[in-house]
């Protein structure tokens, strides 16, 4: 596998205004995301086995890729995608391709790559609570990103240039319904929002 570690560095950089977001993917490139394996090799758990499947050893590429509960979110996120976005048919995930943010042959654009990395955090996340990740909450984490990175953009005075970016994919947010699953979320980021506003 010929990667070109530069770029991958450099990636998250220039994905995101958002340092959590930064500093997650330079974590997993450095391999110090606390999966159960490495939890369970500095004895701070009892197991090292996923924490979604249970069945298999807990490194970074089997949750975020070879978990089966991994490769369903992957399956929604990619049919989602190629359903909603025209310029997403011929779009395929791998595992360098979600690990490093990289692949022969394939140019992505800044929204695919915080699409793939907010995939990564929703899956991690769930790990932290316990939760089997969903397509469906994964959509809403999606339509709030996208309101957080605009107003970090709106700041920052890159707003026009985060509008043309984003144009491809409107679709996506348009086909999702913020926070119809979850009122009690709703209400609390609305009000965060509303402070921040």
């Amino acid at each position: 596998l010929d990667i070109k570690w530069e770029l991958v560095f450099l990636k998250p950089m220039k994905t995101t205004l958002d340092p959590q977001l930064r500093w997650f993917q330079i974590r997993i490139l450095h391999r110090l995301i606390p999966t159960n394996r490495f939890l369970y090799l500095r004895k701070l758990v009892n197991s090292l086995v996923c924490t979604f499947c249970g069945t298999e050893e807990e490194t970074a590429i089997h949750m975020f890729w070879e978990c089966i509960y991994a490769q369903r979110l992957w399956a929604g996120i990619l049919s989602w995608l190629q359903s909603e976005c025209t310029h997403c048919d011929n779009l395929s995930f791998s595992v360098s391709f979600i690990i490093f943010g990289t692949k022969p042959h394939c140019r992505t654009d800044k929204v695919l790559d915080l699409l793939i990395l907010l995939a990564k955090l929703h899956i991690f996340k769930n790990k932290l609570q316990n939760n089997i990740p969903s397509i469906v909450s994964y959509k809403n984490v999606v339509k709030h990103r996208y309101n957080i990175e605009r107003y970090s953009n709106m700041v920052a005075g890159t707003l026009n240039r985060f509008i043309s970016d984003w144009l491809p994919y409107l679709p996506l947010l348009n086909s999702v319904s913020l926070y119809s699953q979850h009122p009690s979320v709703c209400v609390c980021v609305c009000v965060c929002l509303c402070v921040c506003v």
